[in-house]
């Protein structure tokens, strides 16, 4: 449960970013996990949230297979390192699944999958959120 709303509000963080794309259309489907699965993520995605917790949020956009360009977030990944961290972050994307229709959210699309032990969403209308932004809101619940 604790995941589920940290993943609300994660994919509301990332919405309520002061730089946002224009006007988008509603987006048709949302990339397949297995796509966001073959893409995966790079070490510079890591963002750690605090002492122990991080969080991936790519830094540029990909659009998976659909006609909508889209960032990628995926956590709470424990991990006293970022090395430990990157490792337990490619374990928890192996275990990513579902198959979300987009939903609007703060002027965006947020999609929402499954994962075991954490959660992960991709998210359209926006281009950047700064990690601190993202702290601010997950402490806050």
């Amino acid at each position: 449960m604790m995941f589920k709303s940290s993943l609300s509000i994660l994919a509301g963080a990332l919405l309520l970013s002061t730089a946002t794309f224009a006007a988008i259309d509603v987006p048709e489907v949302c990339p397949s996990a297995s796509a966001l699965q073959s893409v995966g993520f790079v070490a510079d995605d890591l963002n750690q949230l605090d002492i122990g917790v991080w969080y991936v949020l790519t830094k540029n956009t990909n659009d998976y297979g659909t006609d909508n360009q889209w960032l990628f977030a995926m956590g709470l990944i424990e991990g006293d390192t970022q090395d430990n961290a990157a490792a337990a972050s490619a374990v928890m994307l192996t275990t990513l699944s579902g198959n979300p229709e987009p939903e609007a959210a703060e002027g965006g699309y947020v999609c929402l999958y499954d994962t075991e032990g954490g959660f992960a969403a991709a998210v359209t209308g926006i281009d950047f959120i700064s990690s601190m932004r993202i702290m601010q809101l997950v402490h806050r619940k």
